[in-house]
């Protein structure tokens, strides 16, 4: 079991969130987008996930109105998979959005339209966590569809 903690200090957050997407090349192939993610994530709520005092995973959230949250990115490192961390940063950052009287989490990833078998893996885990998929968009270009997906906190 991983300790949960949230995370104030801008660089801390950039530094853990580098080595975790760093980490996971198949998810964050593309420098520009994850050189985004790294700086991005100095301004927004920020929860990280240790192991031996290592950060192992992390979730960032972005607040889209006093109602709705969403997941702006999160990583668990490769050998931590499948141990449960991802579900535990899930659940932290969801009883803080219900103490904030949040009623929906928001989620992008990758659609079916583009099969990709590593993303099949992100869309797998939010869907075994209640989230909804809502629709498809291209905001990221037809080469890589969007799906929105909606989980209701209430």
């Amino acid at each position: 079991m991983a300790e949960i903690r949230m995370i104030d200090d801008a660089e801390e957050k950039s530094a853990i969130c580098e080595a975790i997407l760093r980490d996971l090349r198949e998810w964050f192939e593309v420098e520009e987008p994850l050189l985004d993610y790294i700086k991005n994530v100095k301004s927004k709520m920020f929860a990280a996930a240790f192991i031996n005092s290592m950060a192992v995973g992390f979730i960032c959230l972005d607040e889209i109105n006093p109602s709705v949250s969403e997941i702006y990115v999160t990583g668990v490192k490769r050998e931590h998979h499948r141990q449960g961390i991802g579900r535990e940063l899930l659940n932290y950052v969801e009883t803080l959005l219900v103490d904030k009287d949040k009623k929906y989490l928001l989620v992008k990833t990758l659609s079916d339209r583009r099969p990709d078998e590593f993303y099949d893996r992100t869309k797998k885990f939010y869907l075994n966590s209640d989230f909804t998929p809502l629709c498809e968009l291209d905001i990221w270009g037809p080469e890589n569809p969007c799906l929105l997906m909606i989980k209701s906190l209430g």
